[in-house]
């Protein structure tokens, strides 16, 4: 009888275990693909001429998780042009914000600033509201003082809200790294080029997204317990925390951007309400010291706010139902629904929409179109 020699056993061994998990890893990425849908759409540049930087690409056609999404001739999340010219008795609303504001994956129909544009026009009678969504992911609070000077203006609003995501639009840092992606485009000597962002194969992976979104709900859970929350030290959570609550350069240069926000509106004669949207992670109750935070930094800015935890924690659901898909934390529809819903009830019992109404808010008369912006 012949006997495989022992390292060739164990070689052998070694060798079909590697293939079988190989395979059940591309079982496991293929029935992602197939439940979550494809993603193809790219969405986003870095241009050195302007100071948003990161900007949306324009008339994107394409998916992410299945779900159409598409972008105007100014790079936003629209179905019609944006342009300045505003037709009489219209009402102009224009929404900026991040990601969250965004919600890729999401249909159009059902994203936050469609819906809002929706209630609008079923509430009041007259005059006939647009909503303009001018979110591009990955933008924070610089970015929107940014695209409140190069875009927002130009356009003529009545009312301009901010839609802002605590957890990382506070991170003045995140604008550096983008402003570090222009320069270099600029160093490169061609005018107007465009850097595409992009994932690795390998980032691209919806297995790699499963494991990363499983290791962190797993550290959560863990955290849970006293003596290993101790012995991990502070989590991500409780260091945004302290550096939107506690005084830093990064909160200053975040808060200053605010005030000058604030400023550049009340020059324009444009009013403005800030909405801090939850996360979808752990609890409200987790969230709610960070947003208590972020209420005063923005209070102490001069500009007006109002925090959703409330809206979201009396819908009964906890934070992660909200969430687009199991690797992804980003909103789903009912977010989105939950989002429209409370800015719109929130306008309505603030008397804001009245005033929209009576043309006492009427900014659109005192902000000619082209005297600002417009960078497309």
């Amino acid at each position: 009888m012949h006997i495989m020699p022992r390292f060739k056993f164990w070689a052998f061994r070694l060798l079909a275990m590697g293939v079988g998990t190989l395979a059940a890893l591309v079982a496991v990425e293929l029935c992602l693909r197939i439940i979550l849908g494809r993603s193809n759409a790219v969405l986003f540049v870095y241009r050195p001429d302007t100071l948003r930087i990161k900007l949306m690409r324009p008339n994107v056609r394409g998916l992410v998780y299945g779900q159409p999404i598409e972008t105007n001739a100014s790079g936003y999340r629209a179905r019609r042009e944006y342009g300045p010219e505003k037709p009489p008795g219209v009402r102009r609303i224009v929404v900026i914000g991040d990601s969250f504001t965004v919600s890729a994956g999401v249909p159009f129909e059902q994203i936050a600033t469609t819906r809002l544009e929706t209630m609008l026009s079923e509430s009041q009678a007259r005059p006939r509201f647009e909503v303009y969504n001018v979110a591009v992911g990955g933008h924070e609070i610089l970015h929107h003082l940014a695209t409140v000077k190069e875009v927002a203006l130009g356009y003529a609003p009545d009312l301009i809200l901010f839609l802002i995501y605590p957890y990382n639009d506070f991170d003045a840092l995140t604008y550096d790294s983008h402003l570090k992606y222009g320069q270099a485009l600029a160093r490169g000597g061609i005018p107007g080029e465009e850097l595409r962002e992009g994932n690795t194969w390998f980032q691209g992976l919806r297995t790699v997204d499963l494991v990363r979104v499983s290791g962190s709900n797993l550290m959560w859970l863990a955290r849970r317990i006293p003596w290993v929350d101790r012995w991990l030290g502070p989590s991500l959570h409780d260091q945004i925390l302290a550096s939107v609550a506690n005084p830093s350069p990064n909160r200053e240069r975040s808060a200053a951007a605010l005030r000058e926000i604030r400023e550049t509106l009340r020059a324009a004669g444009v009013p403005a309400q800030v909405y801090l949207l939850p996360s979808n992670f752990g609890t409200y109750a987790l969230q709610r010291p960070l947003y208590d935070a972020a209420s005063r930094v923005i209070e102490e800015a001069g500009l007006p706010v109002r925090s959703l935890l409330d809206t979201f924690e009396a819908t009964g659901r906890s934070p992660t139902q909200f969430r687009v898909s199991i690797i992804d934390s980003h909103p789903n529809a009912e977010y989105n629904s939950v989002v429209a819903g409370a800015i719109h009830r929130h306008l309505r019992e603030s008397g804001l929409l009245d005033r929209l109404d009576s043309g006492q808010a009427d900014a659109g008369d005192r902000v000619p179109p082209g005297r600002r912006g417009l960078t497309p």
